[in-house]
């Protein structure tokens, strides 16, 4: 008899599969992004926020997936992710973050001011929310922040070059 929490008797379900396939495809991916990208991809039409509840905890029982909490989001990860800690990955899945990362990455250092230029140029954000972001990315080993007097200087770090190969690696056409 087989164990009904082994992974390939857990992934044999087509919609298990979908859930996984796209938490592959899109580490971070929260709830209510797989509640609206699933019916596509599974081929229905509807598709129950019940059912997909009870189909993350069996993939996350079976040690298939892993979650973790993000702000007011959980999170969905393979669990035997290439990534290492998802939370860092997590501080990168909040829409205004990516591009921030990206830029700092590319020109990094960058003073605060420069980014706050550029955000408010590409995003119309303010300088609180560059601060914020700033801060969690800081938080999560993203960043390290300098001050040089009275201005902050931002600098990538290795693991955020790690981190944005790894992304796109994941969002090019193939998968891989």
């Amino acid at each position: 008899m087989q164990n009904p929490h082994d992974r390939a008797v857990v992934l044999e379900h087509p919609v298990r599969a979908a859930i996984f396939d796209l938490a592959q495809r899109e580490p971070g991916i929260d709830v209510t992004a797989l509640f609206h990208r699933l019916p596509r991809a599974i081929g229905r039409e509807r598709f129950g926020m019940g059912c997909l509840s009870y189909h993350l905890y069996r993939l996350e029982r079976a040690g298939v997936l892993a979650s973790r909490r993000s702000g007011r989001y959980r999170r969905f990860y393979e669990a035997r992710s290439p990534i290492g800690d998802p939370t860092a990955l997590s501080a990168l899945q909040v829409p205004r973050a990516l591009p921030m990362a990206r830029c700092i990455a590319s020109q990094s250092p960058m003073r605060h001011g420069e980014l706050v230029r550029w955000n408010a140029a590409t995003n119309g954000s303010s300088r609180q929310i560059v601060s914020y972001h700033a801060k969690r990315l800081r938080d999560v080993g993203l960043l390290l922040v300098h001050r040089r007097g009275r201005e902050v200087v931002y600098e990538a770090t290795t693991k955020l070059h790690q981190l944005l190969a790894f992304i796109d690696a994941a969002q090019a056409p193939d998968g891989r």
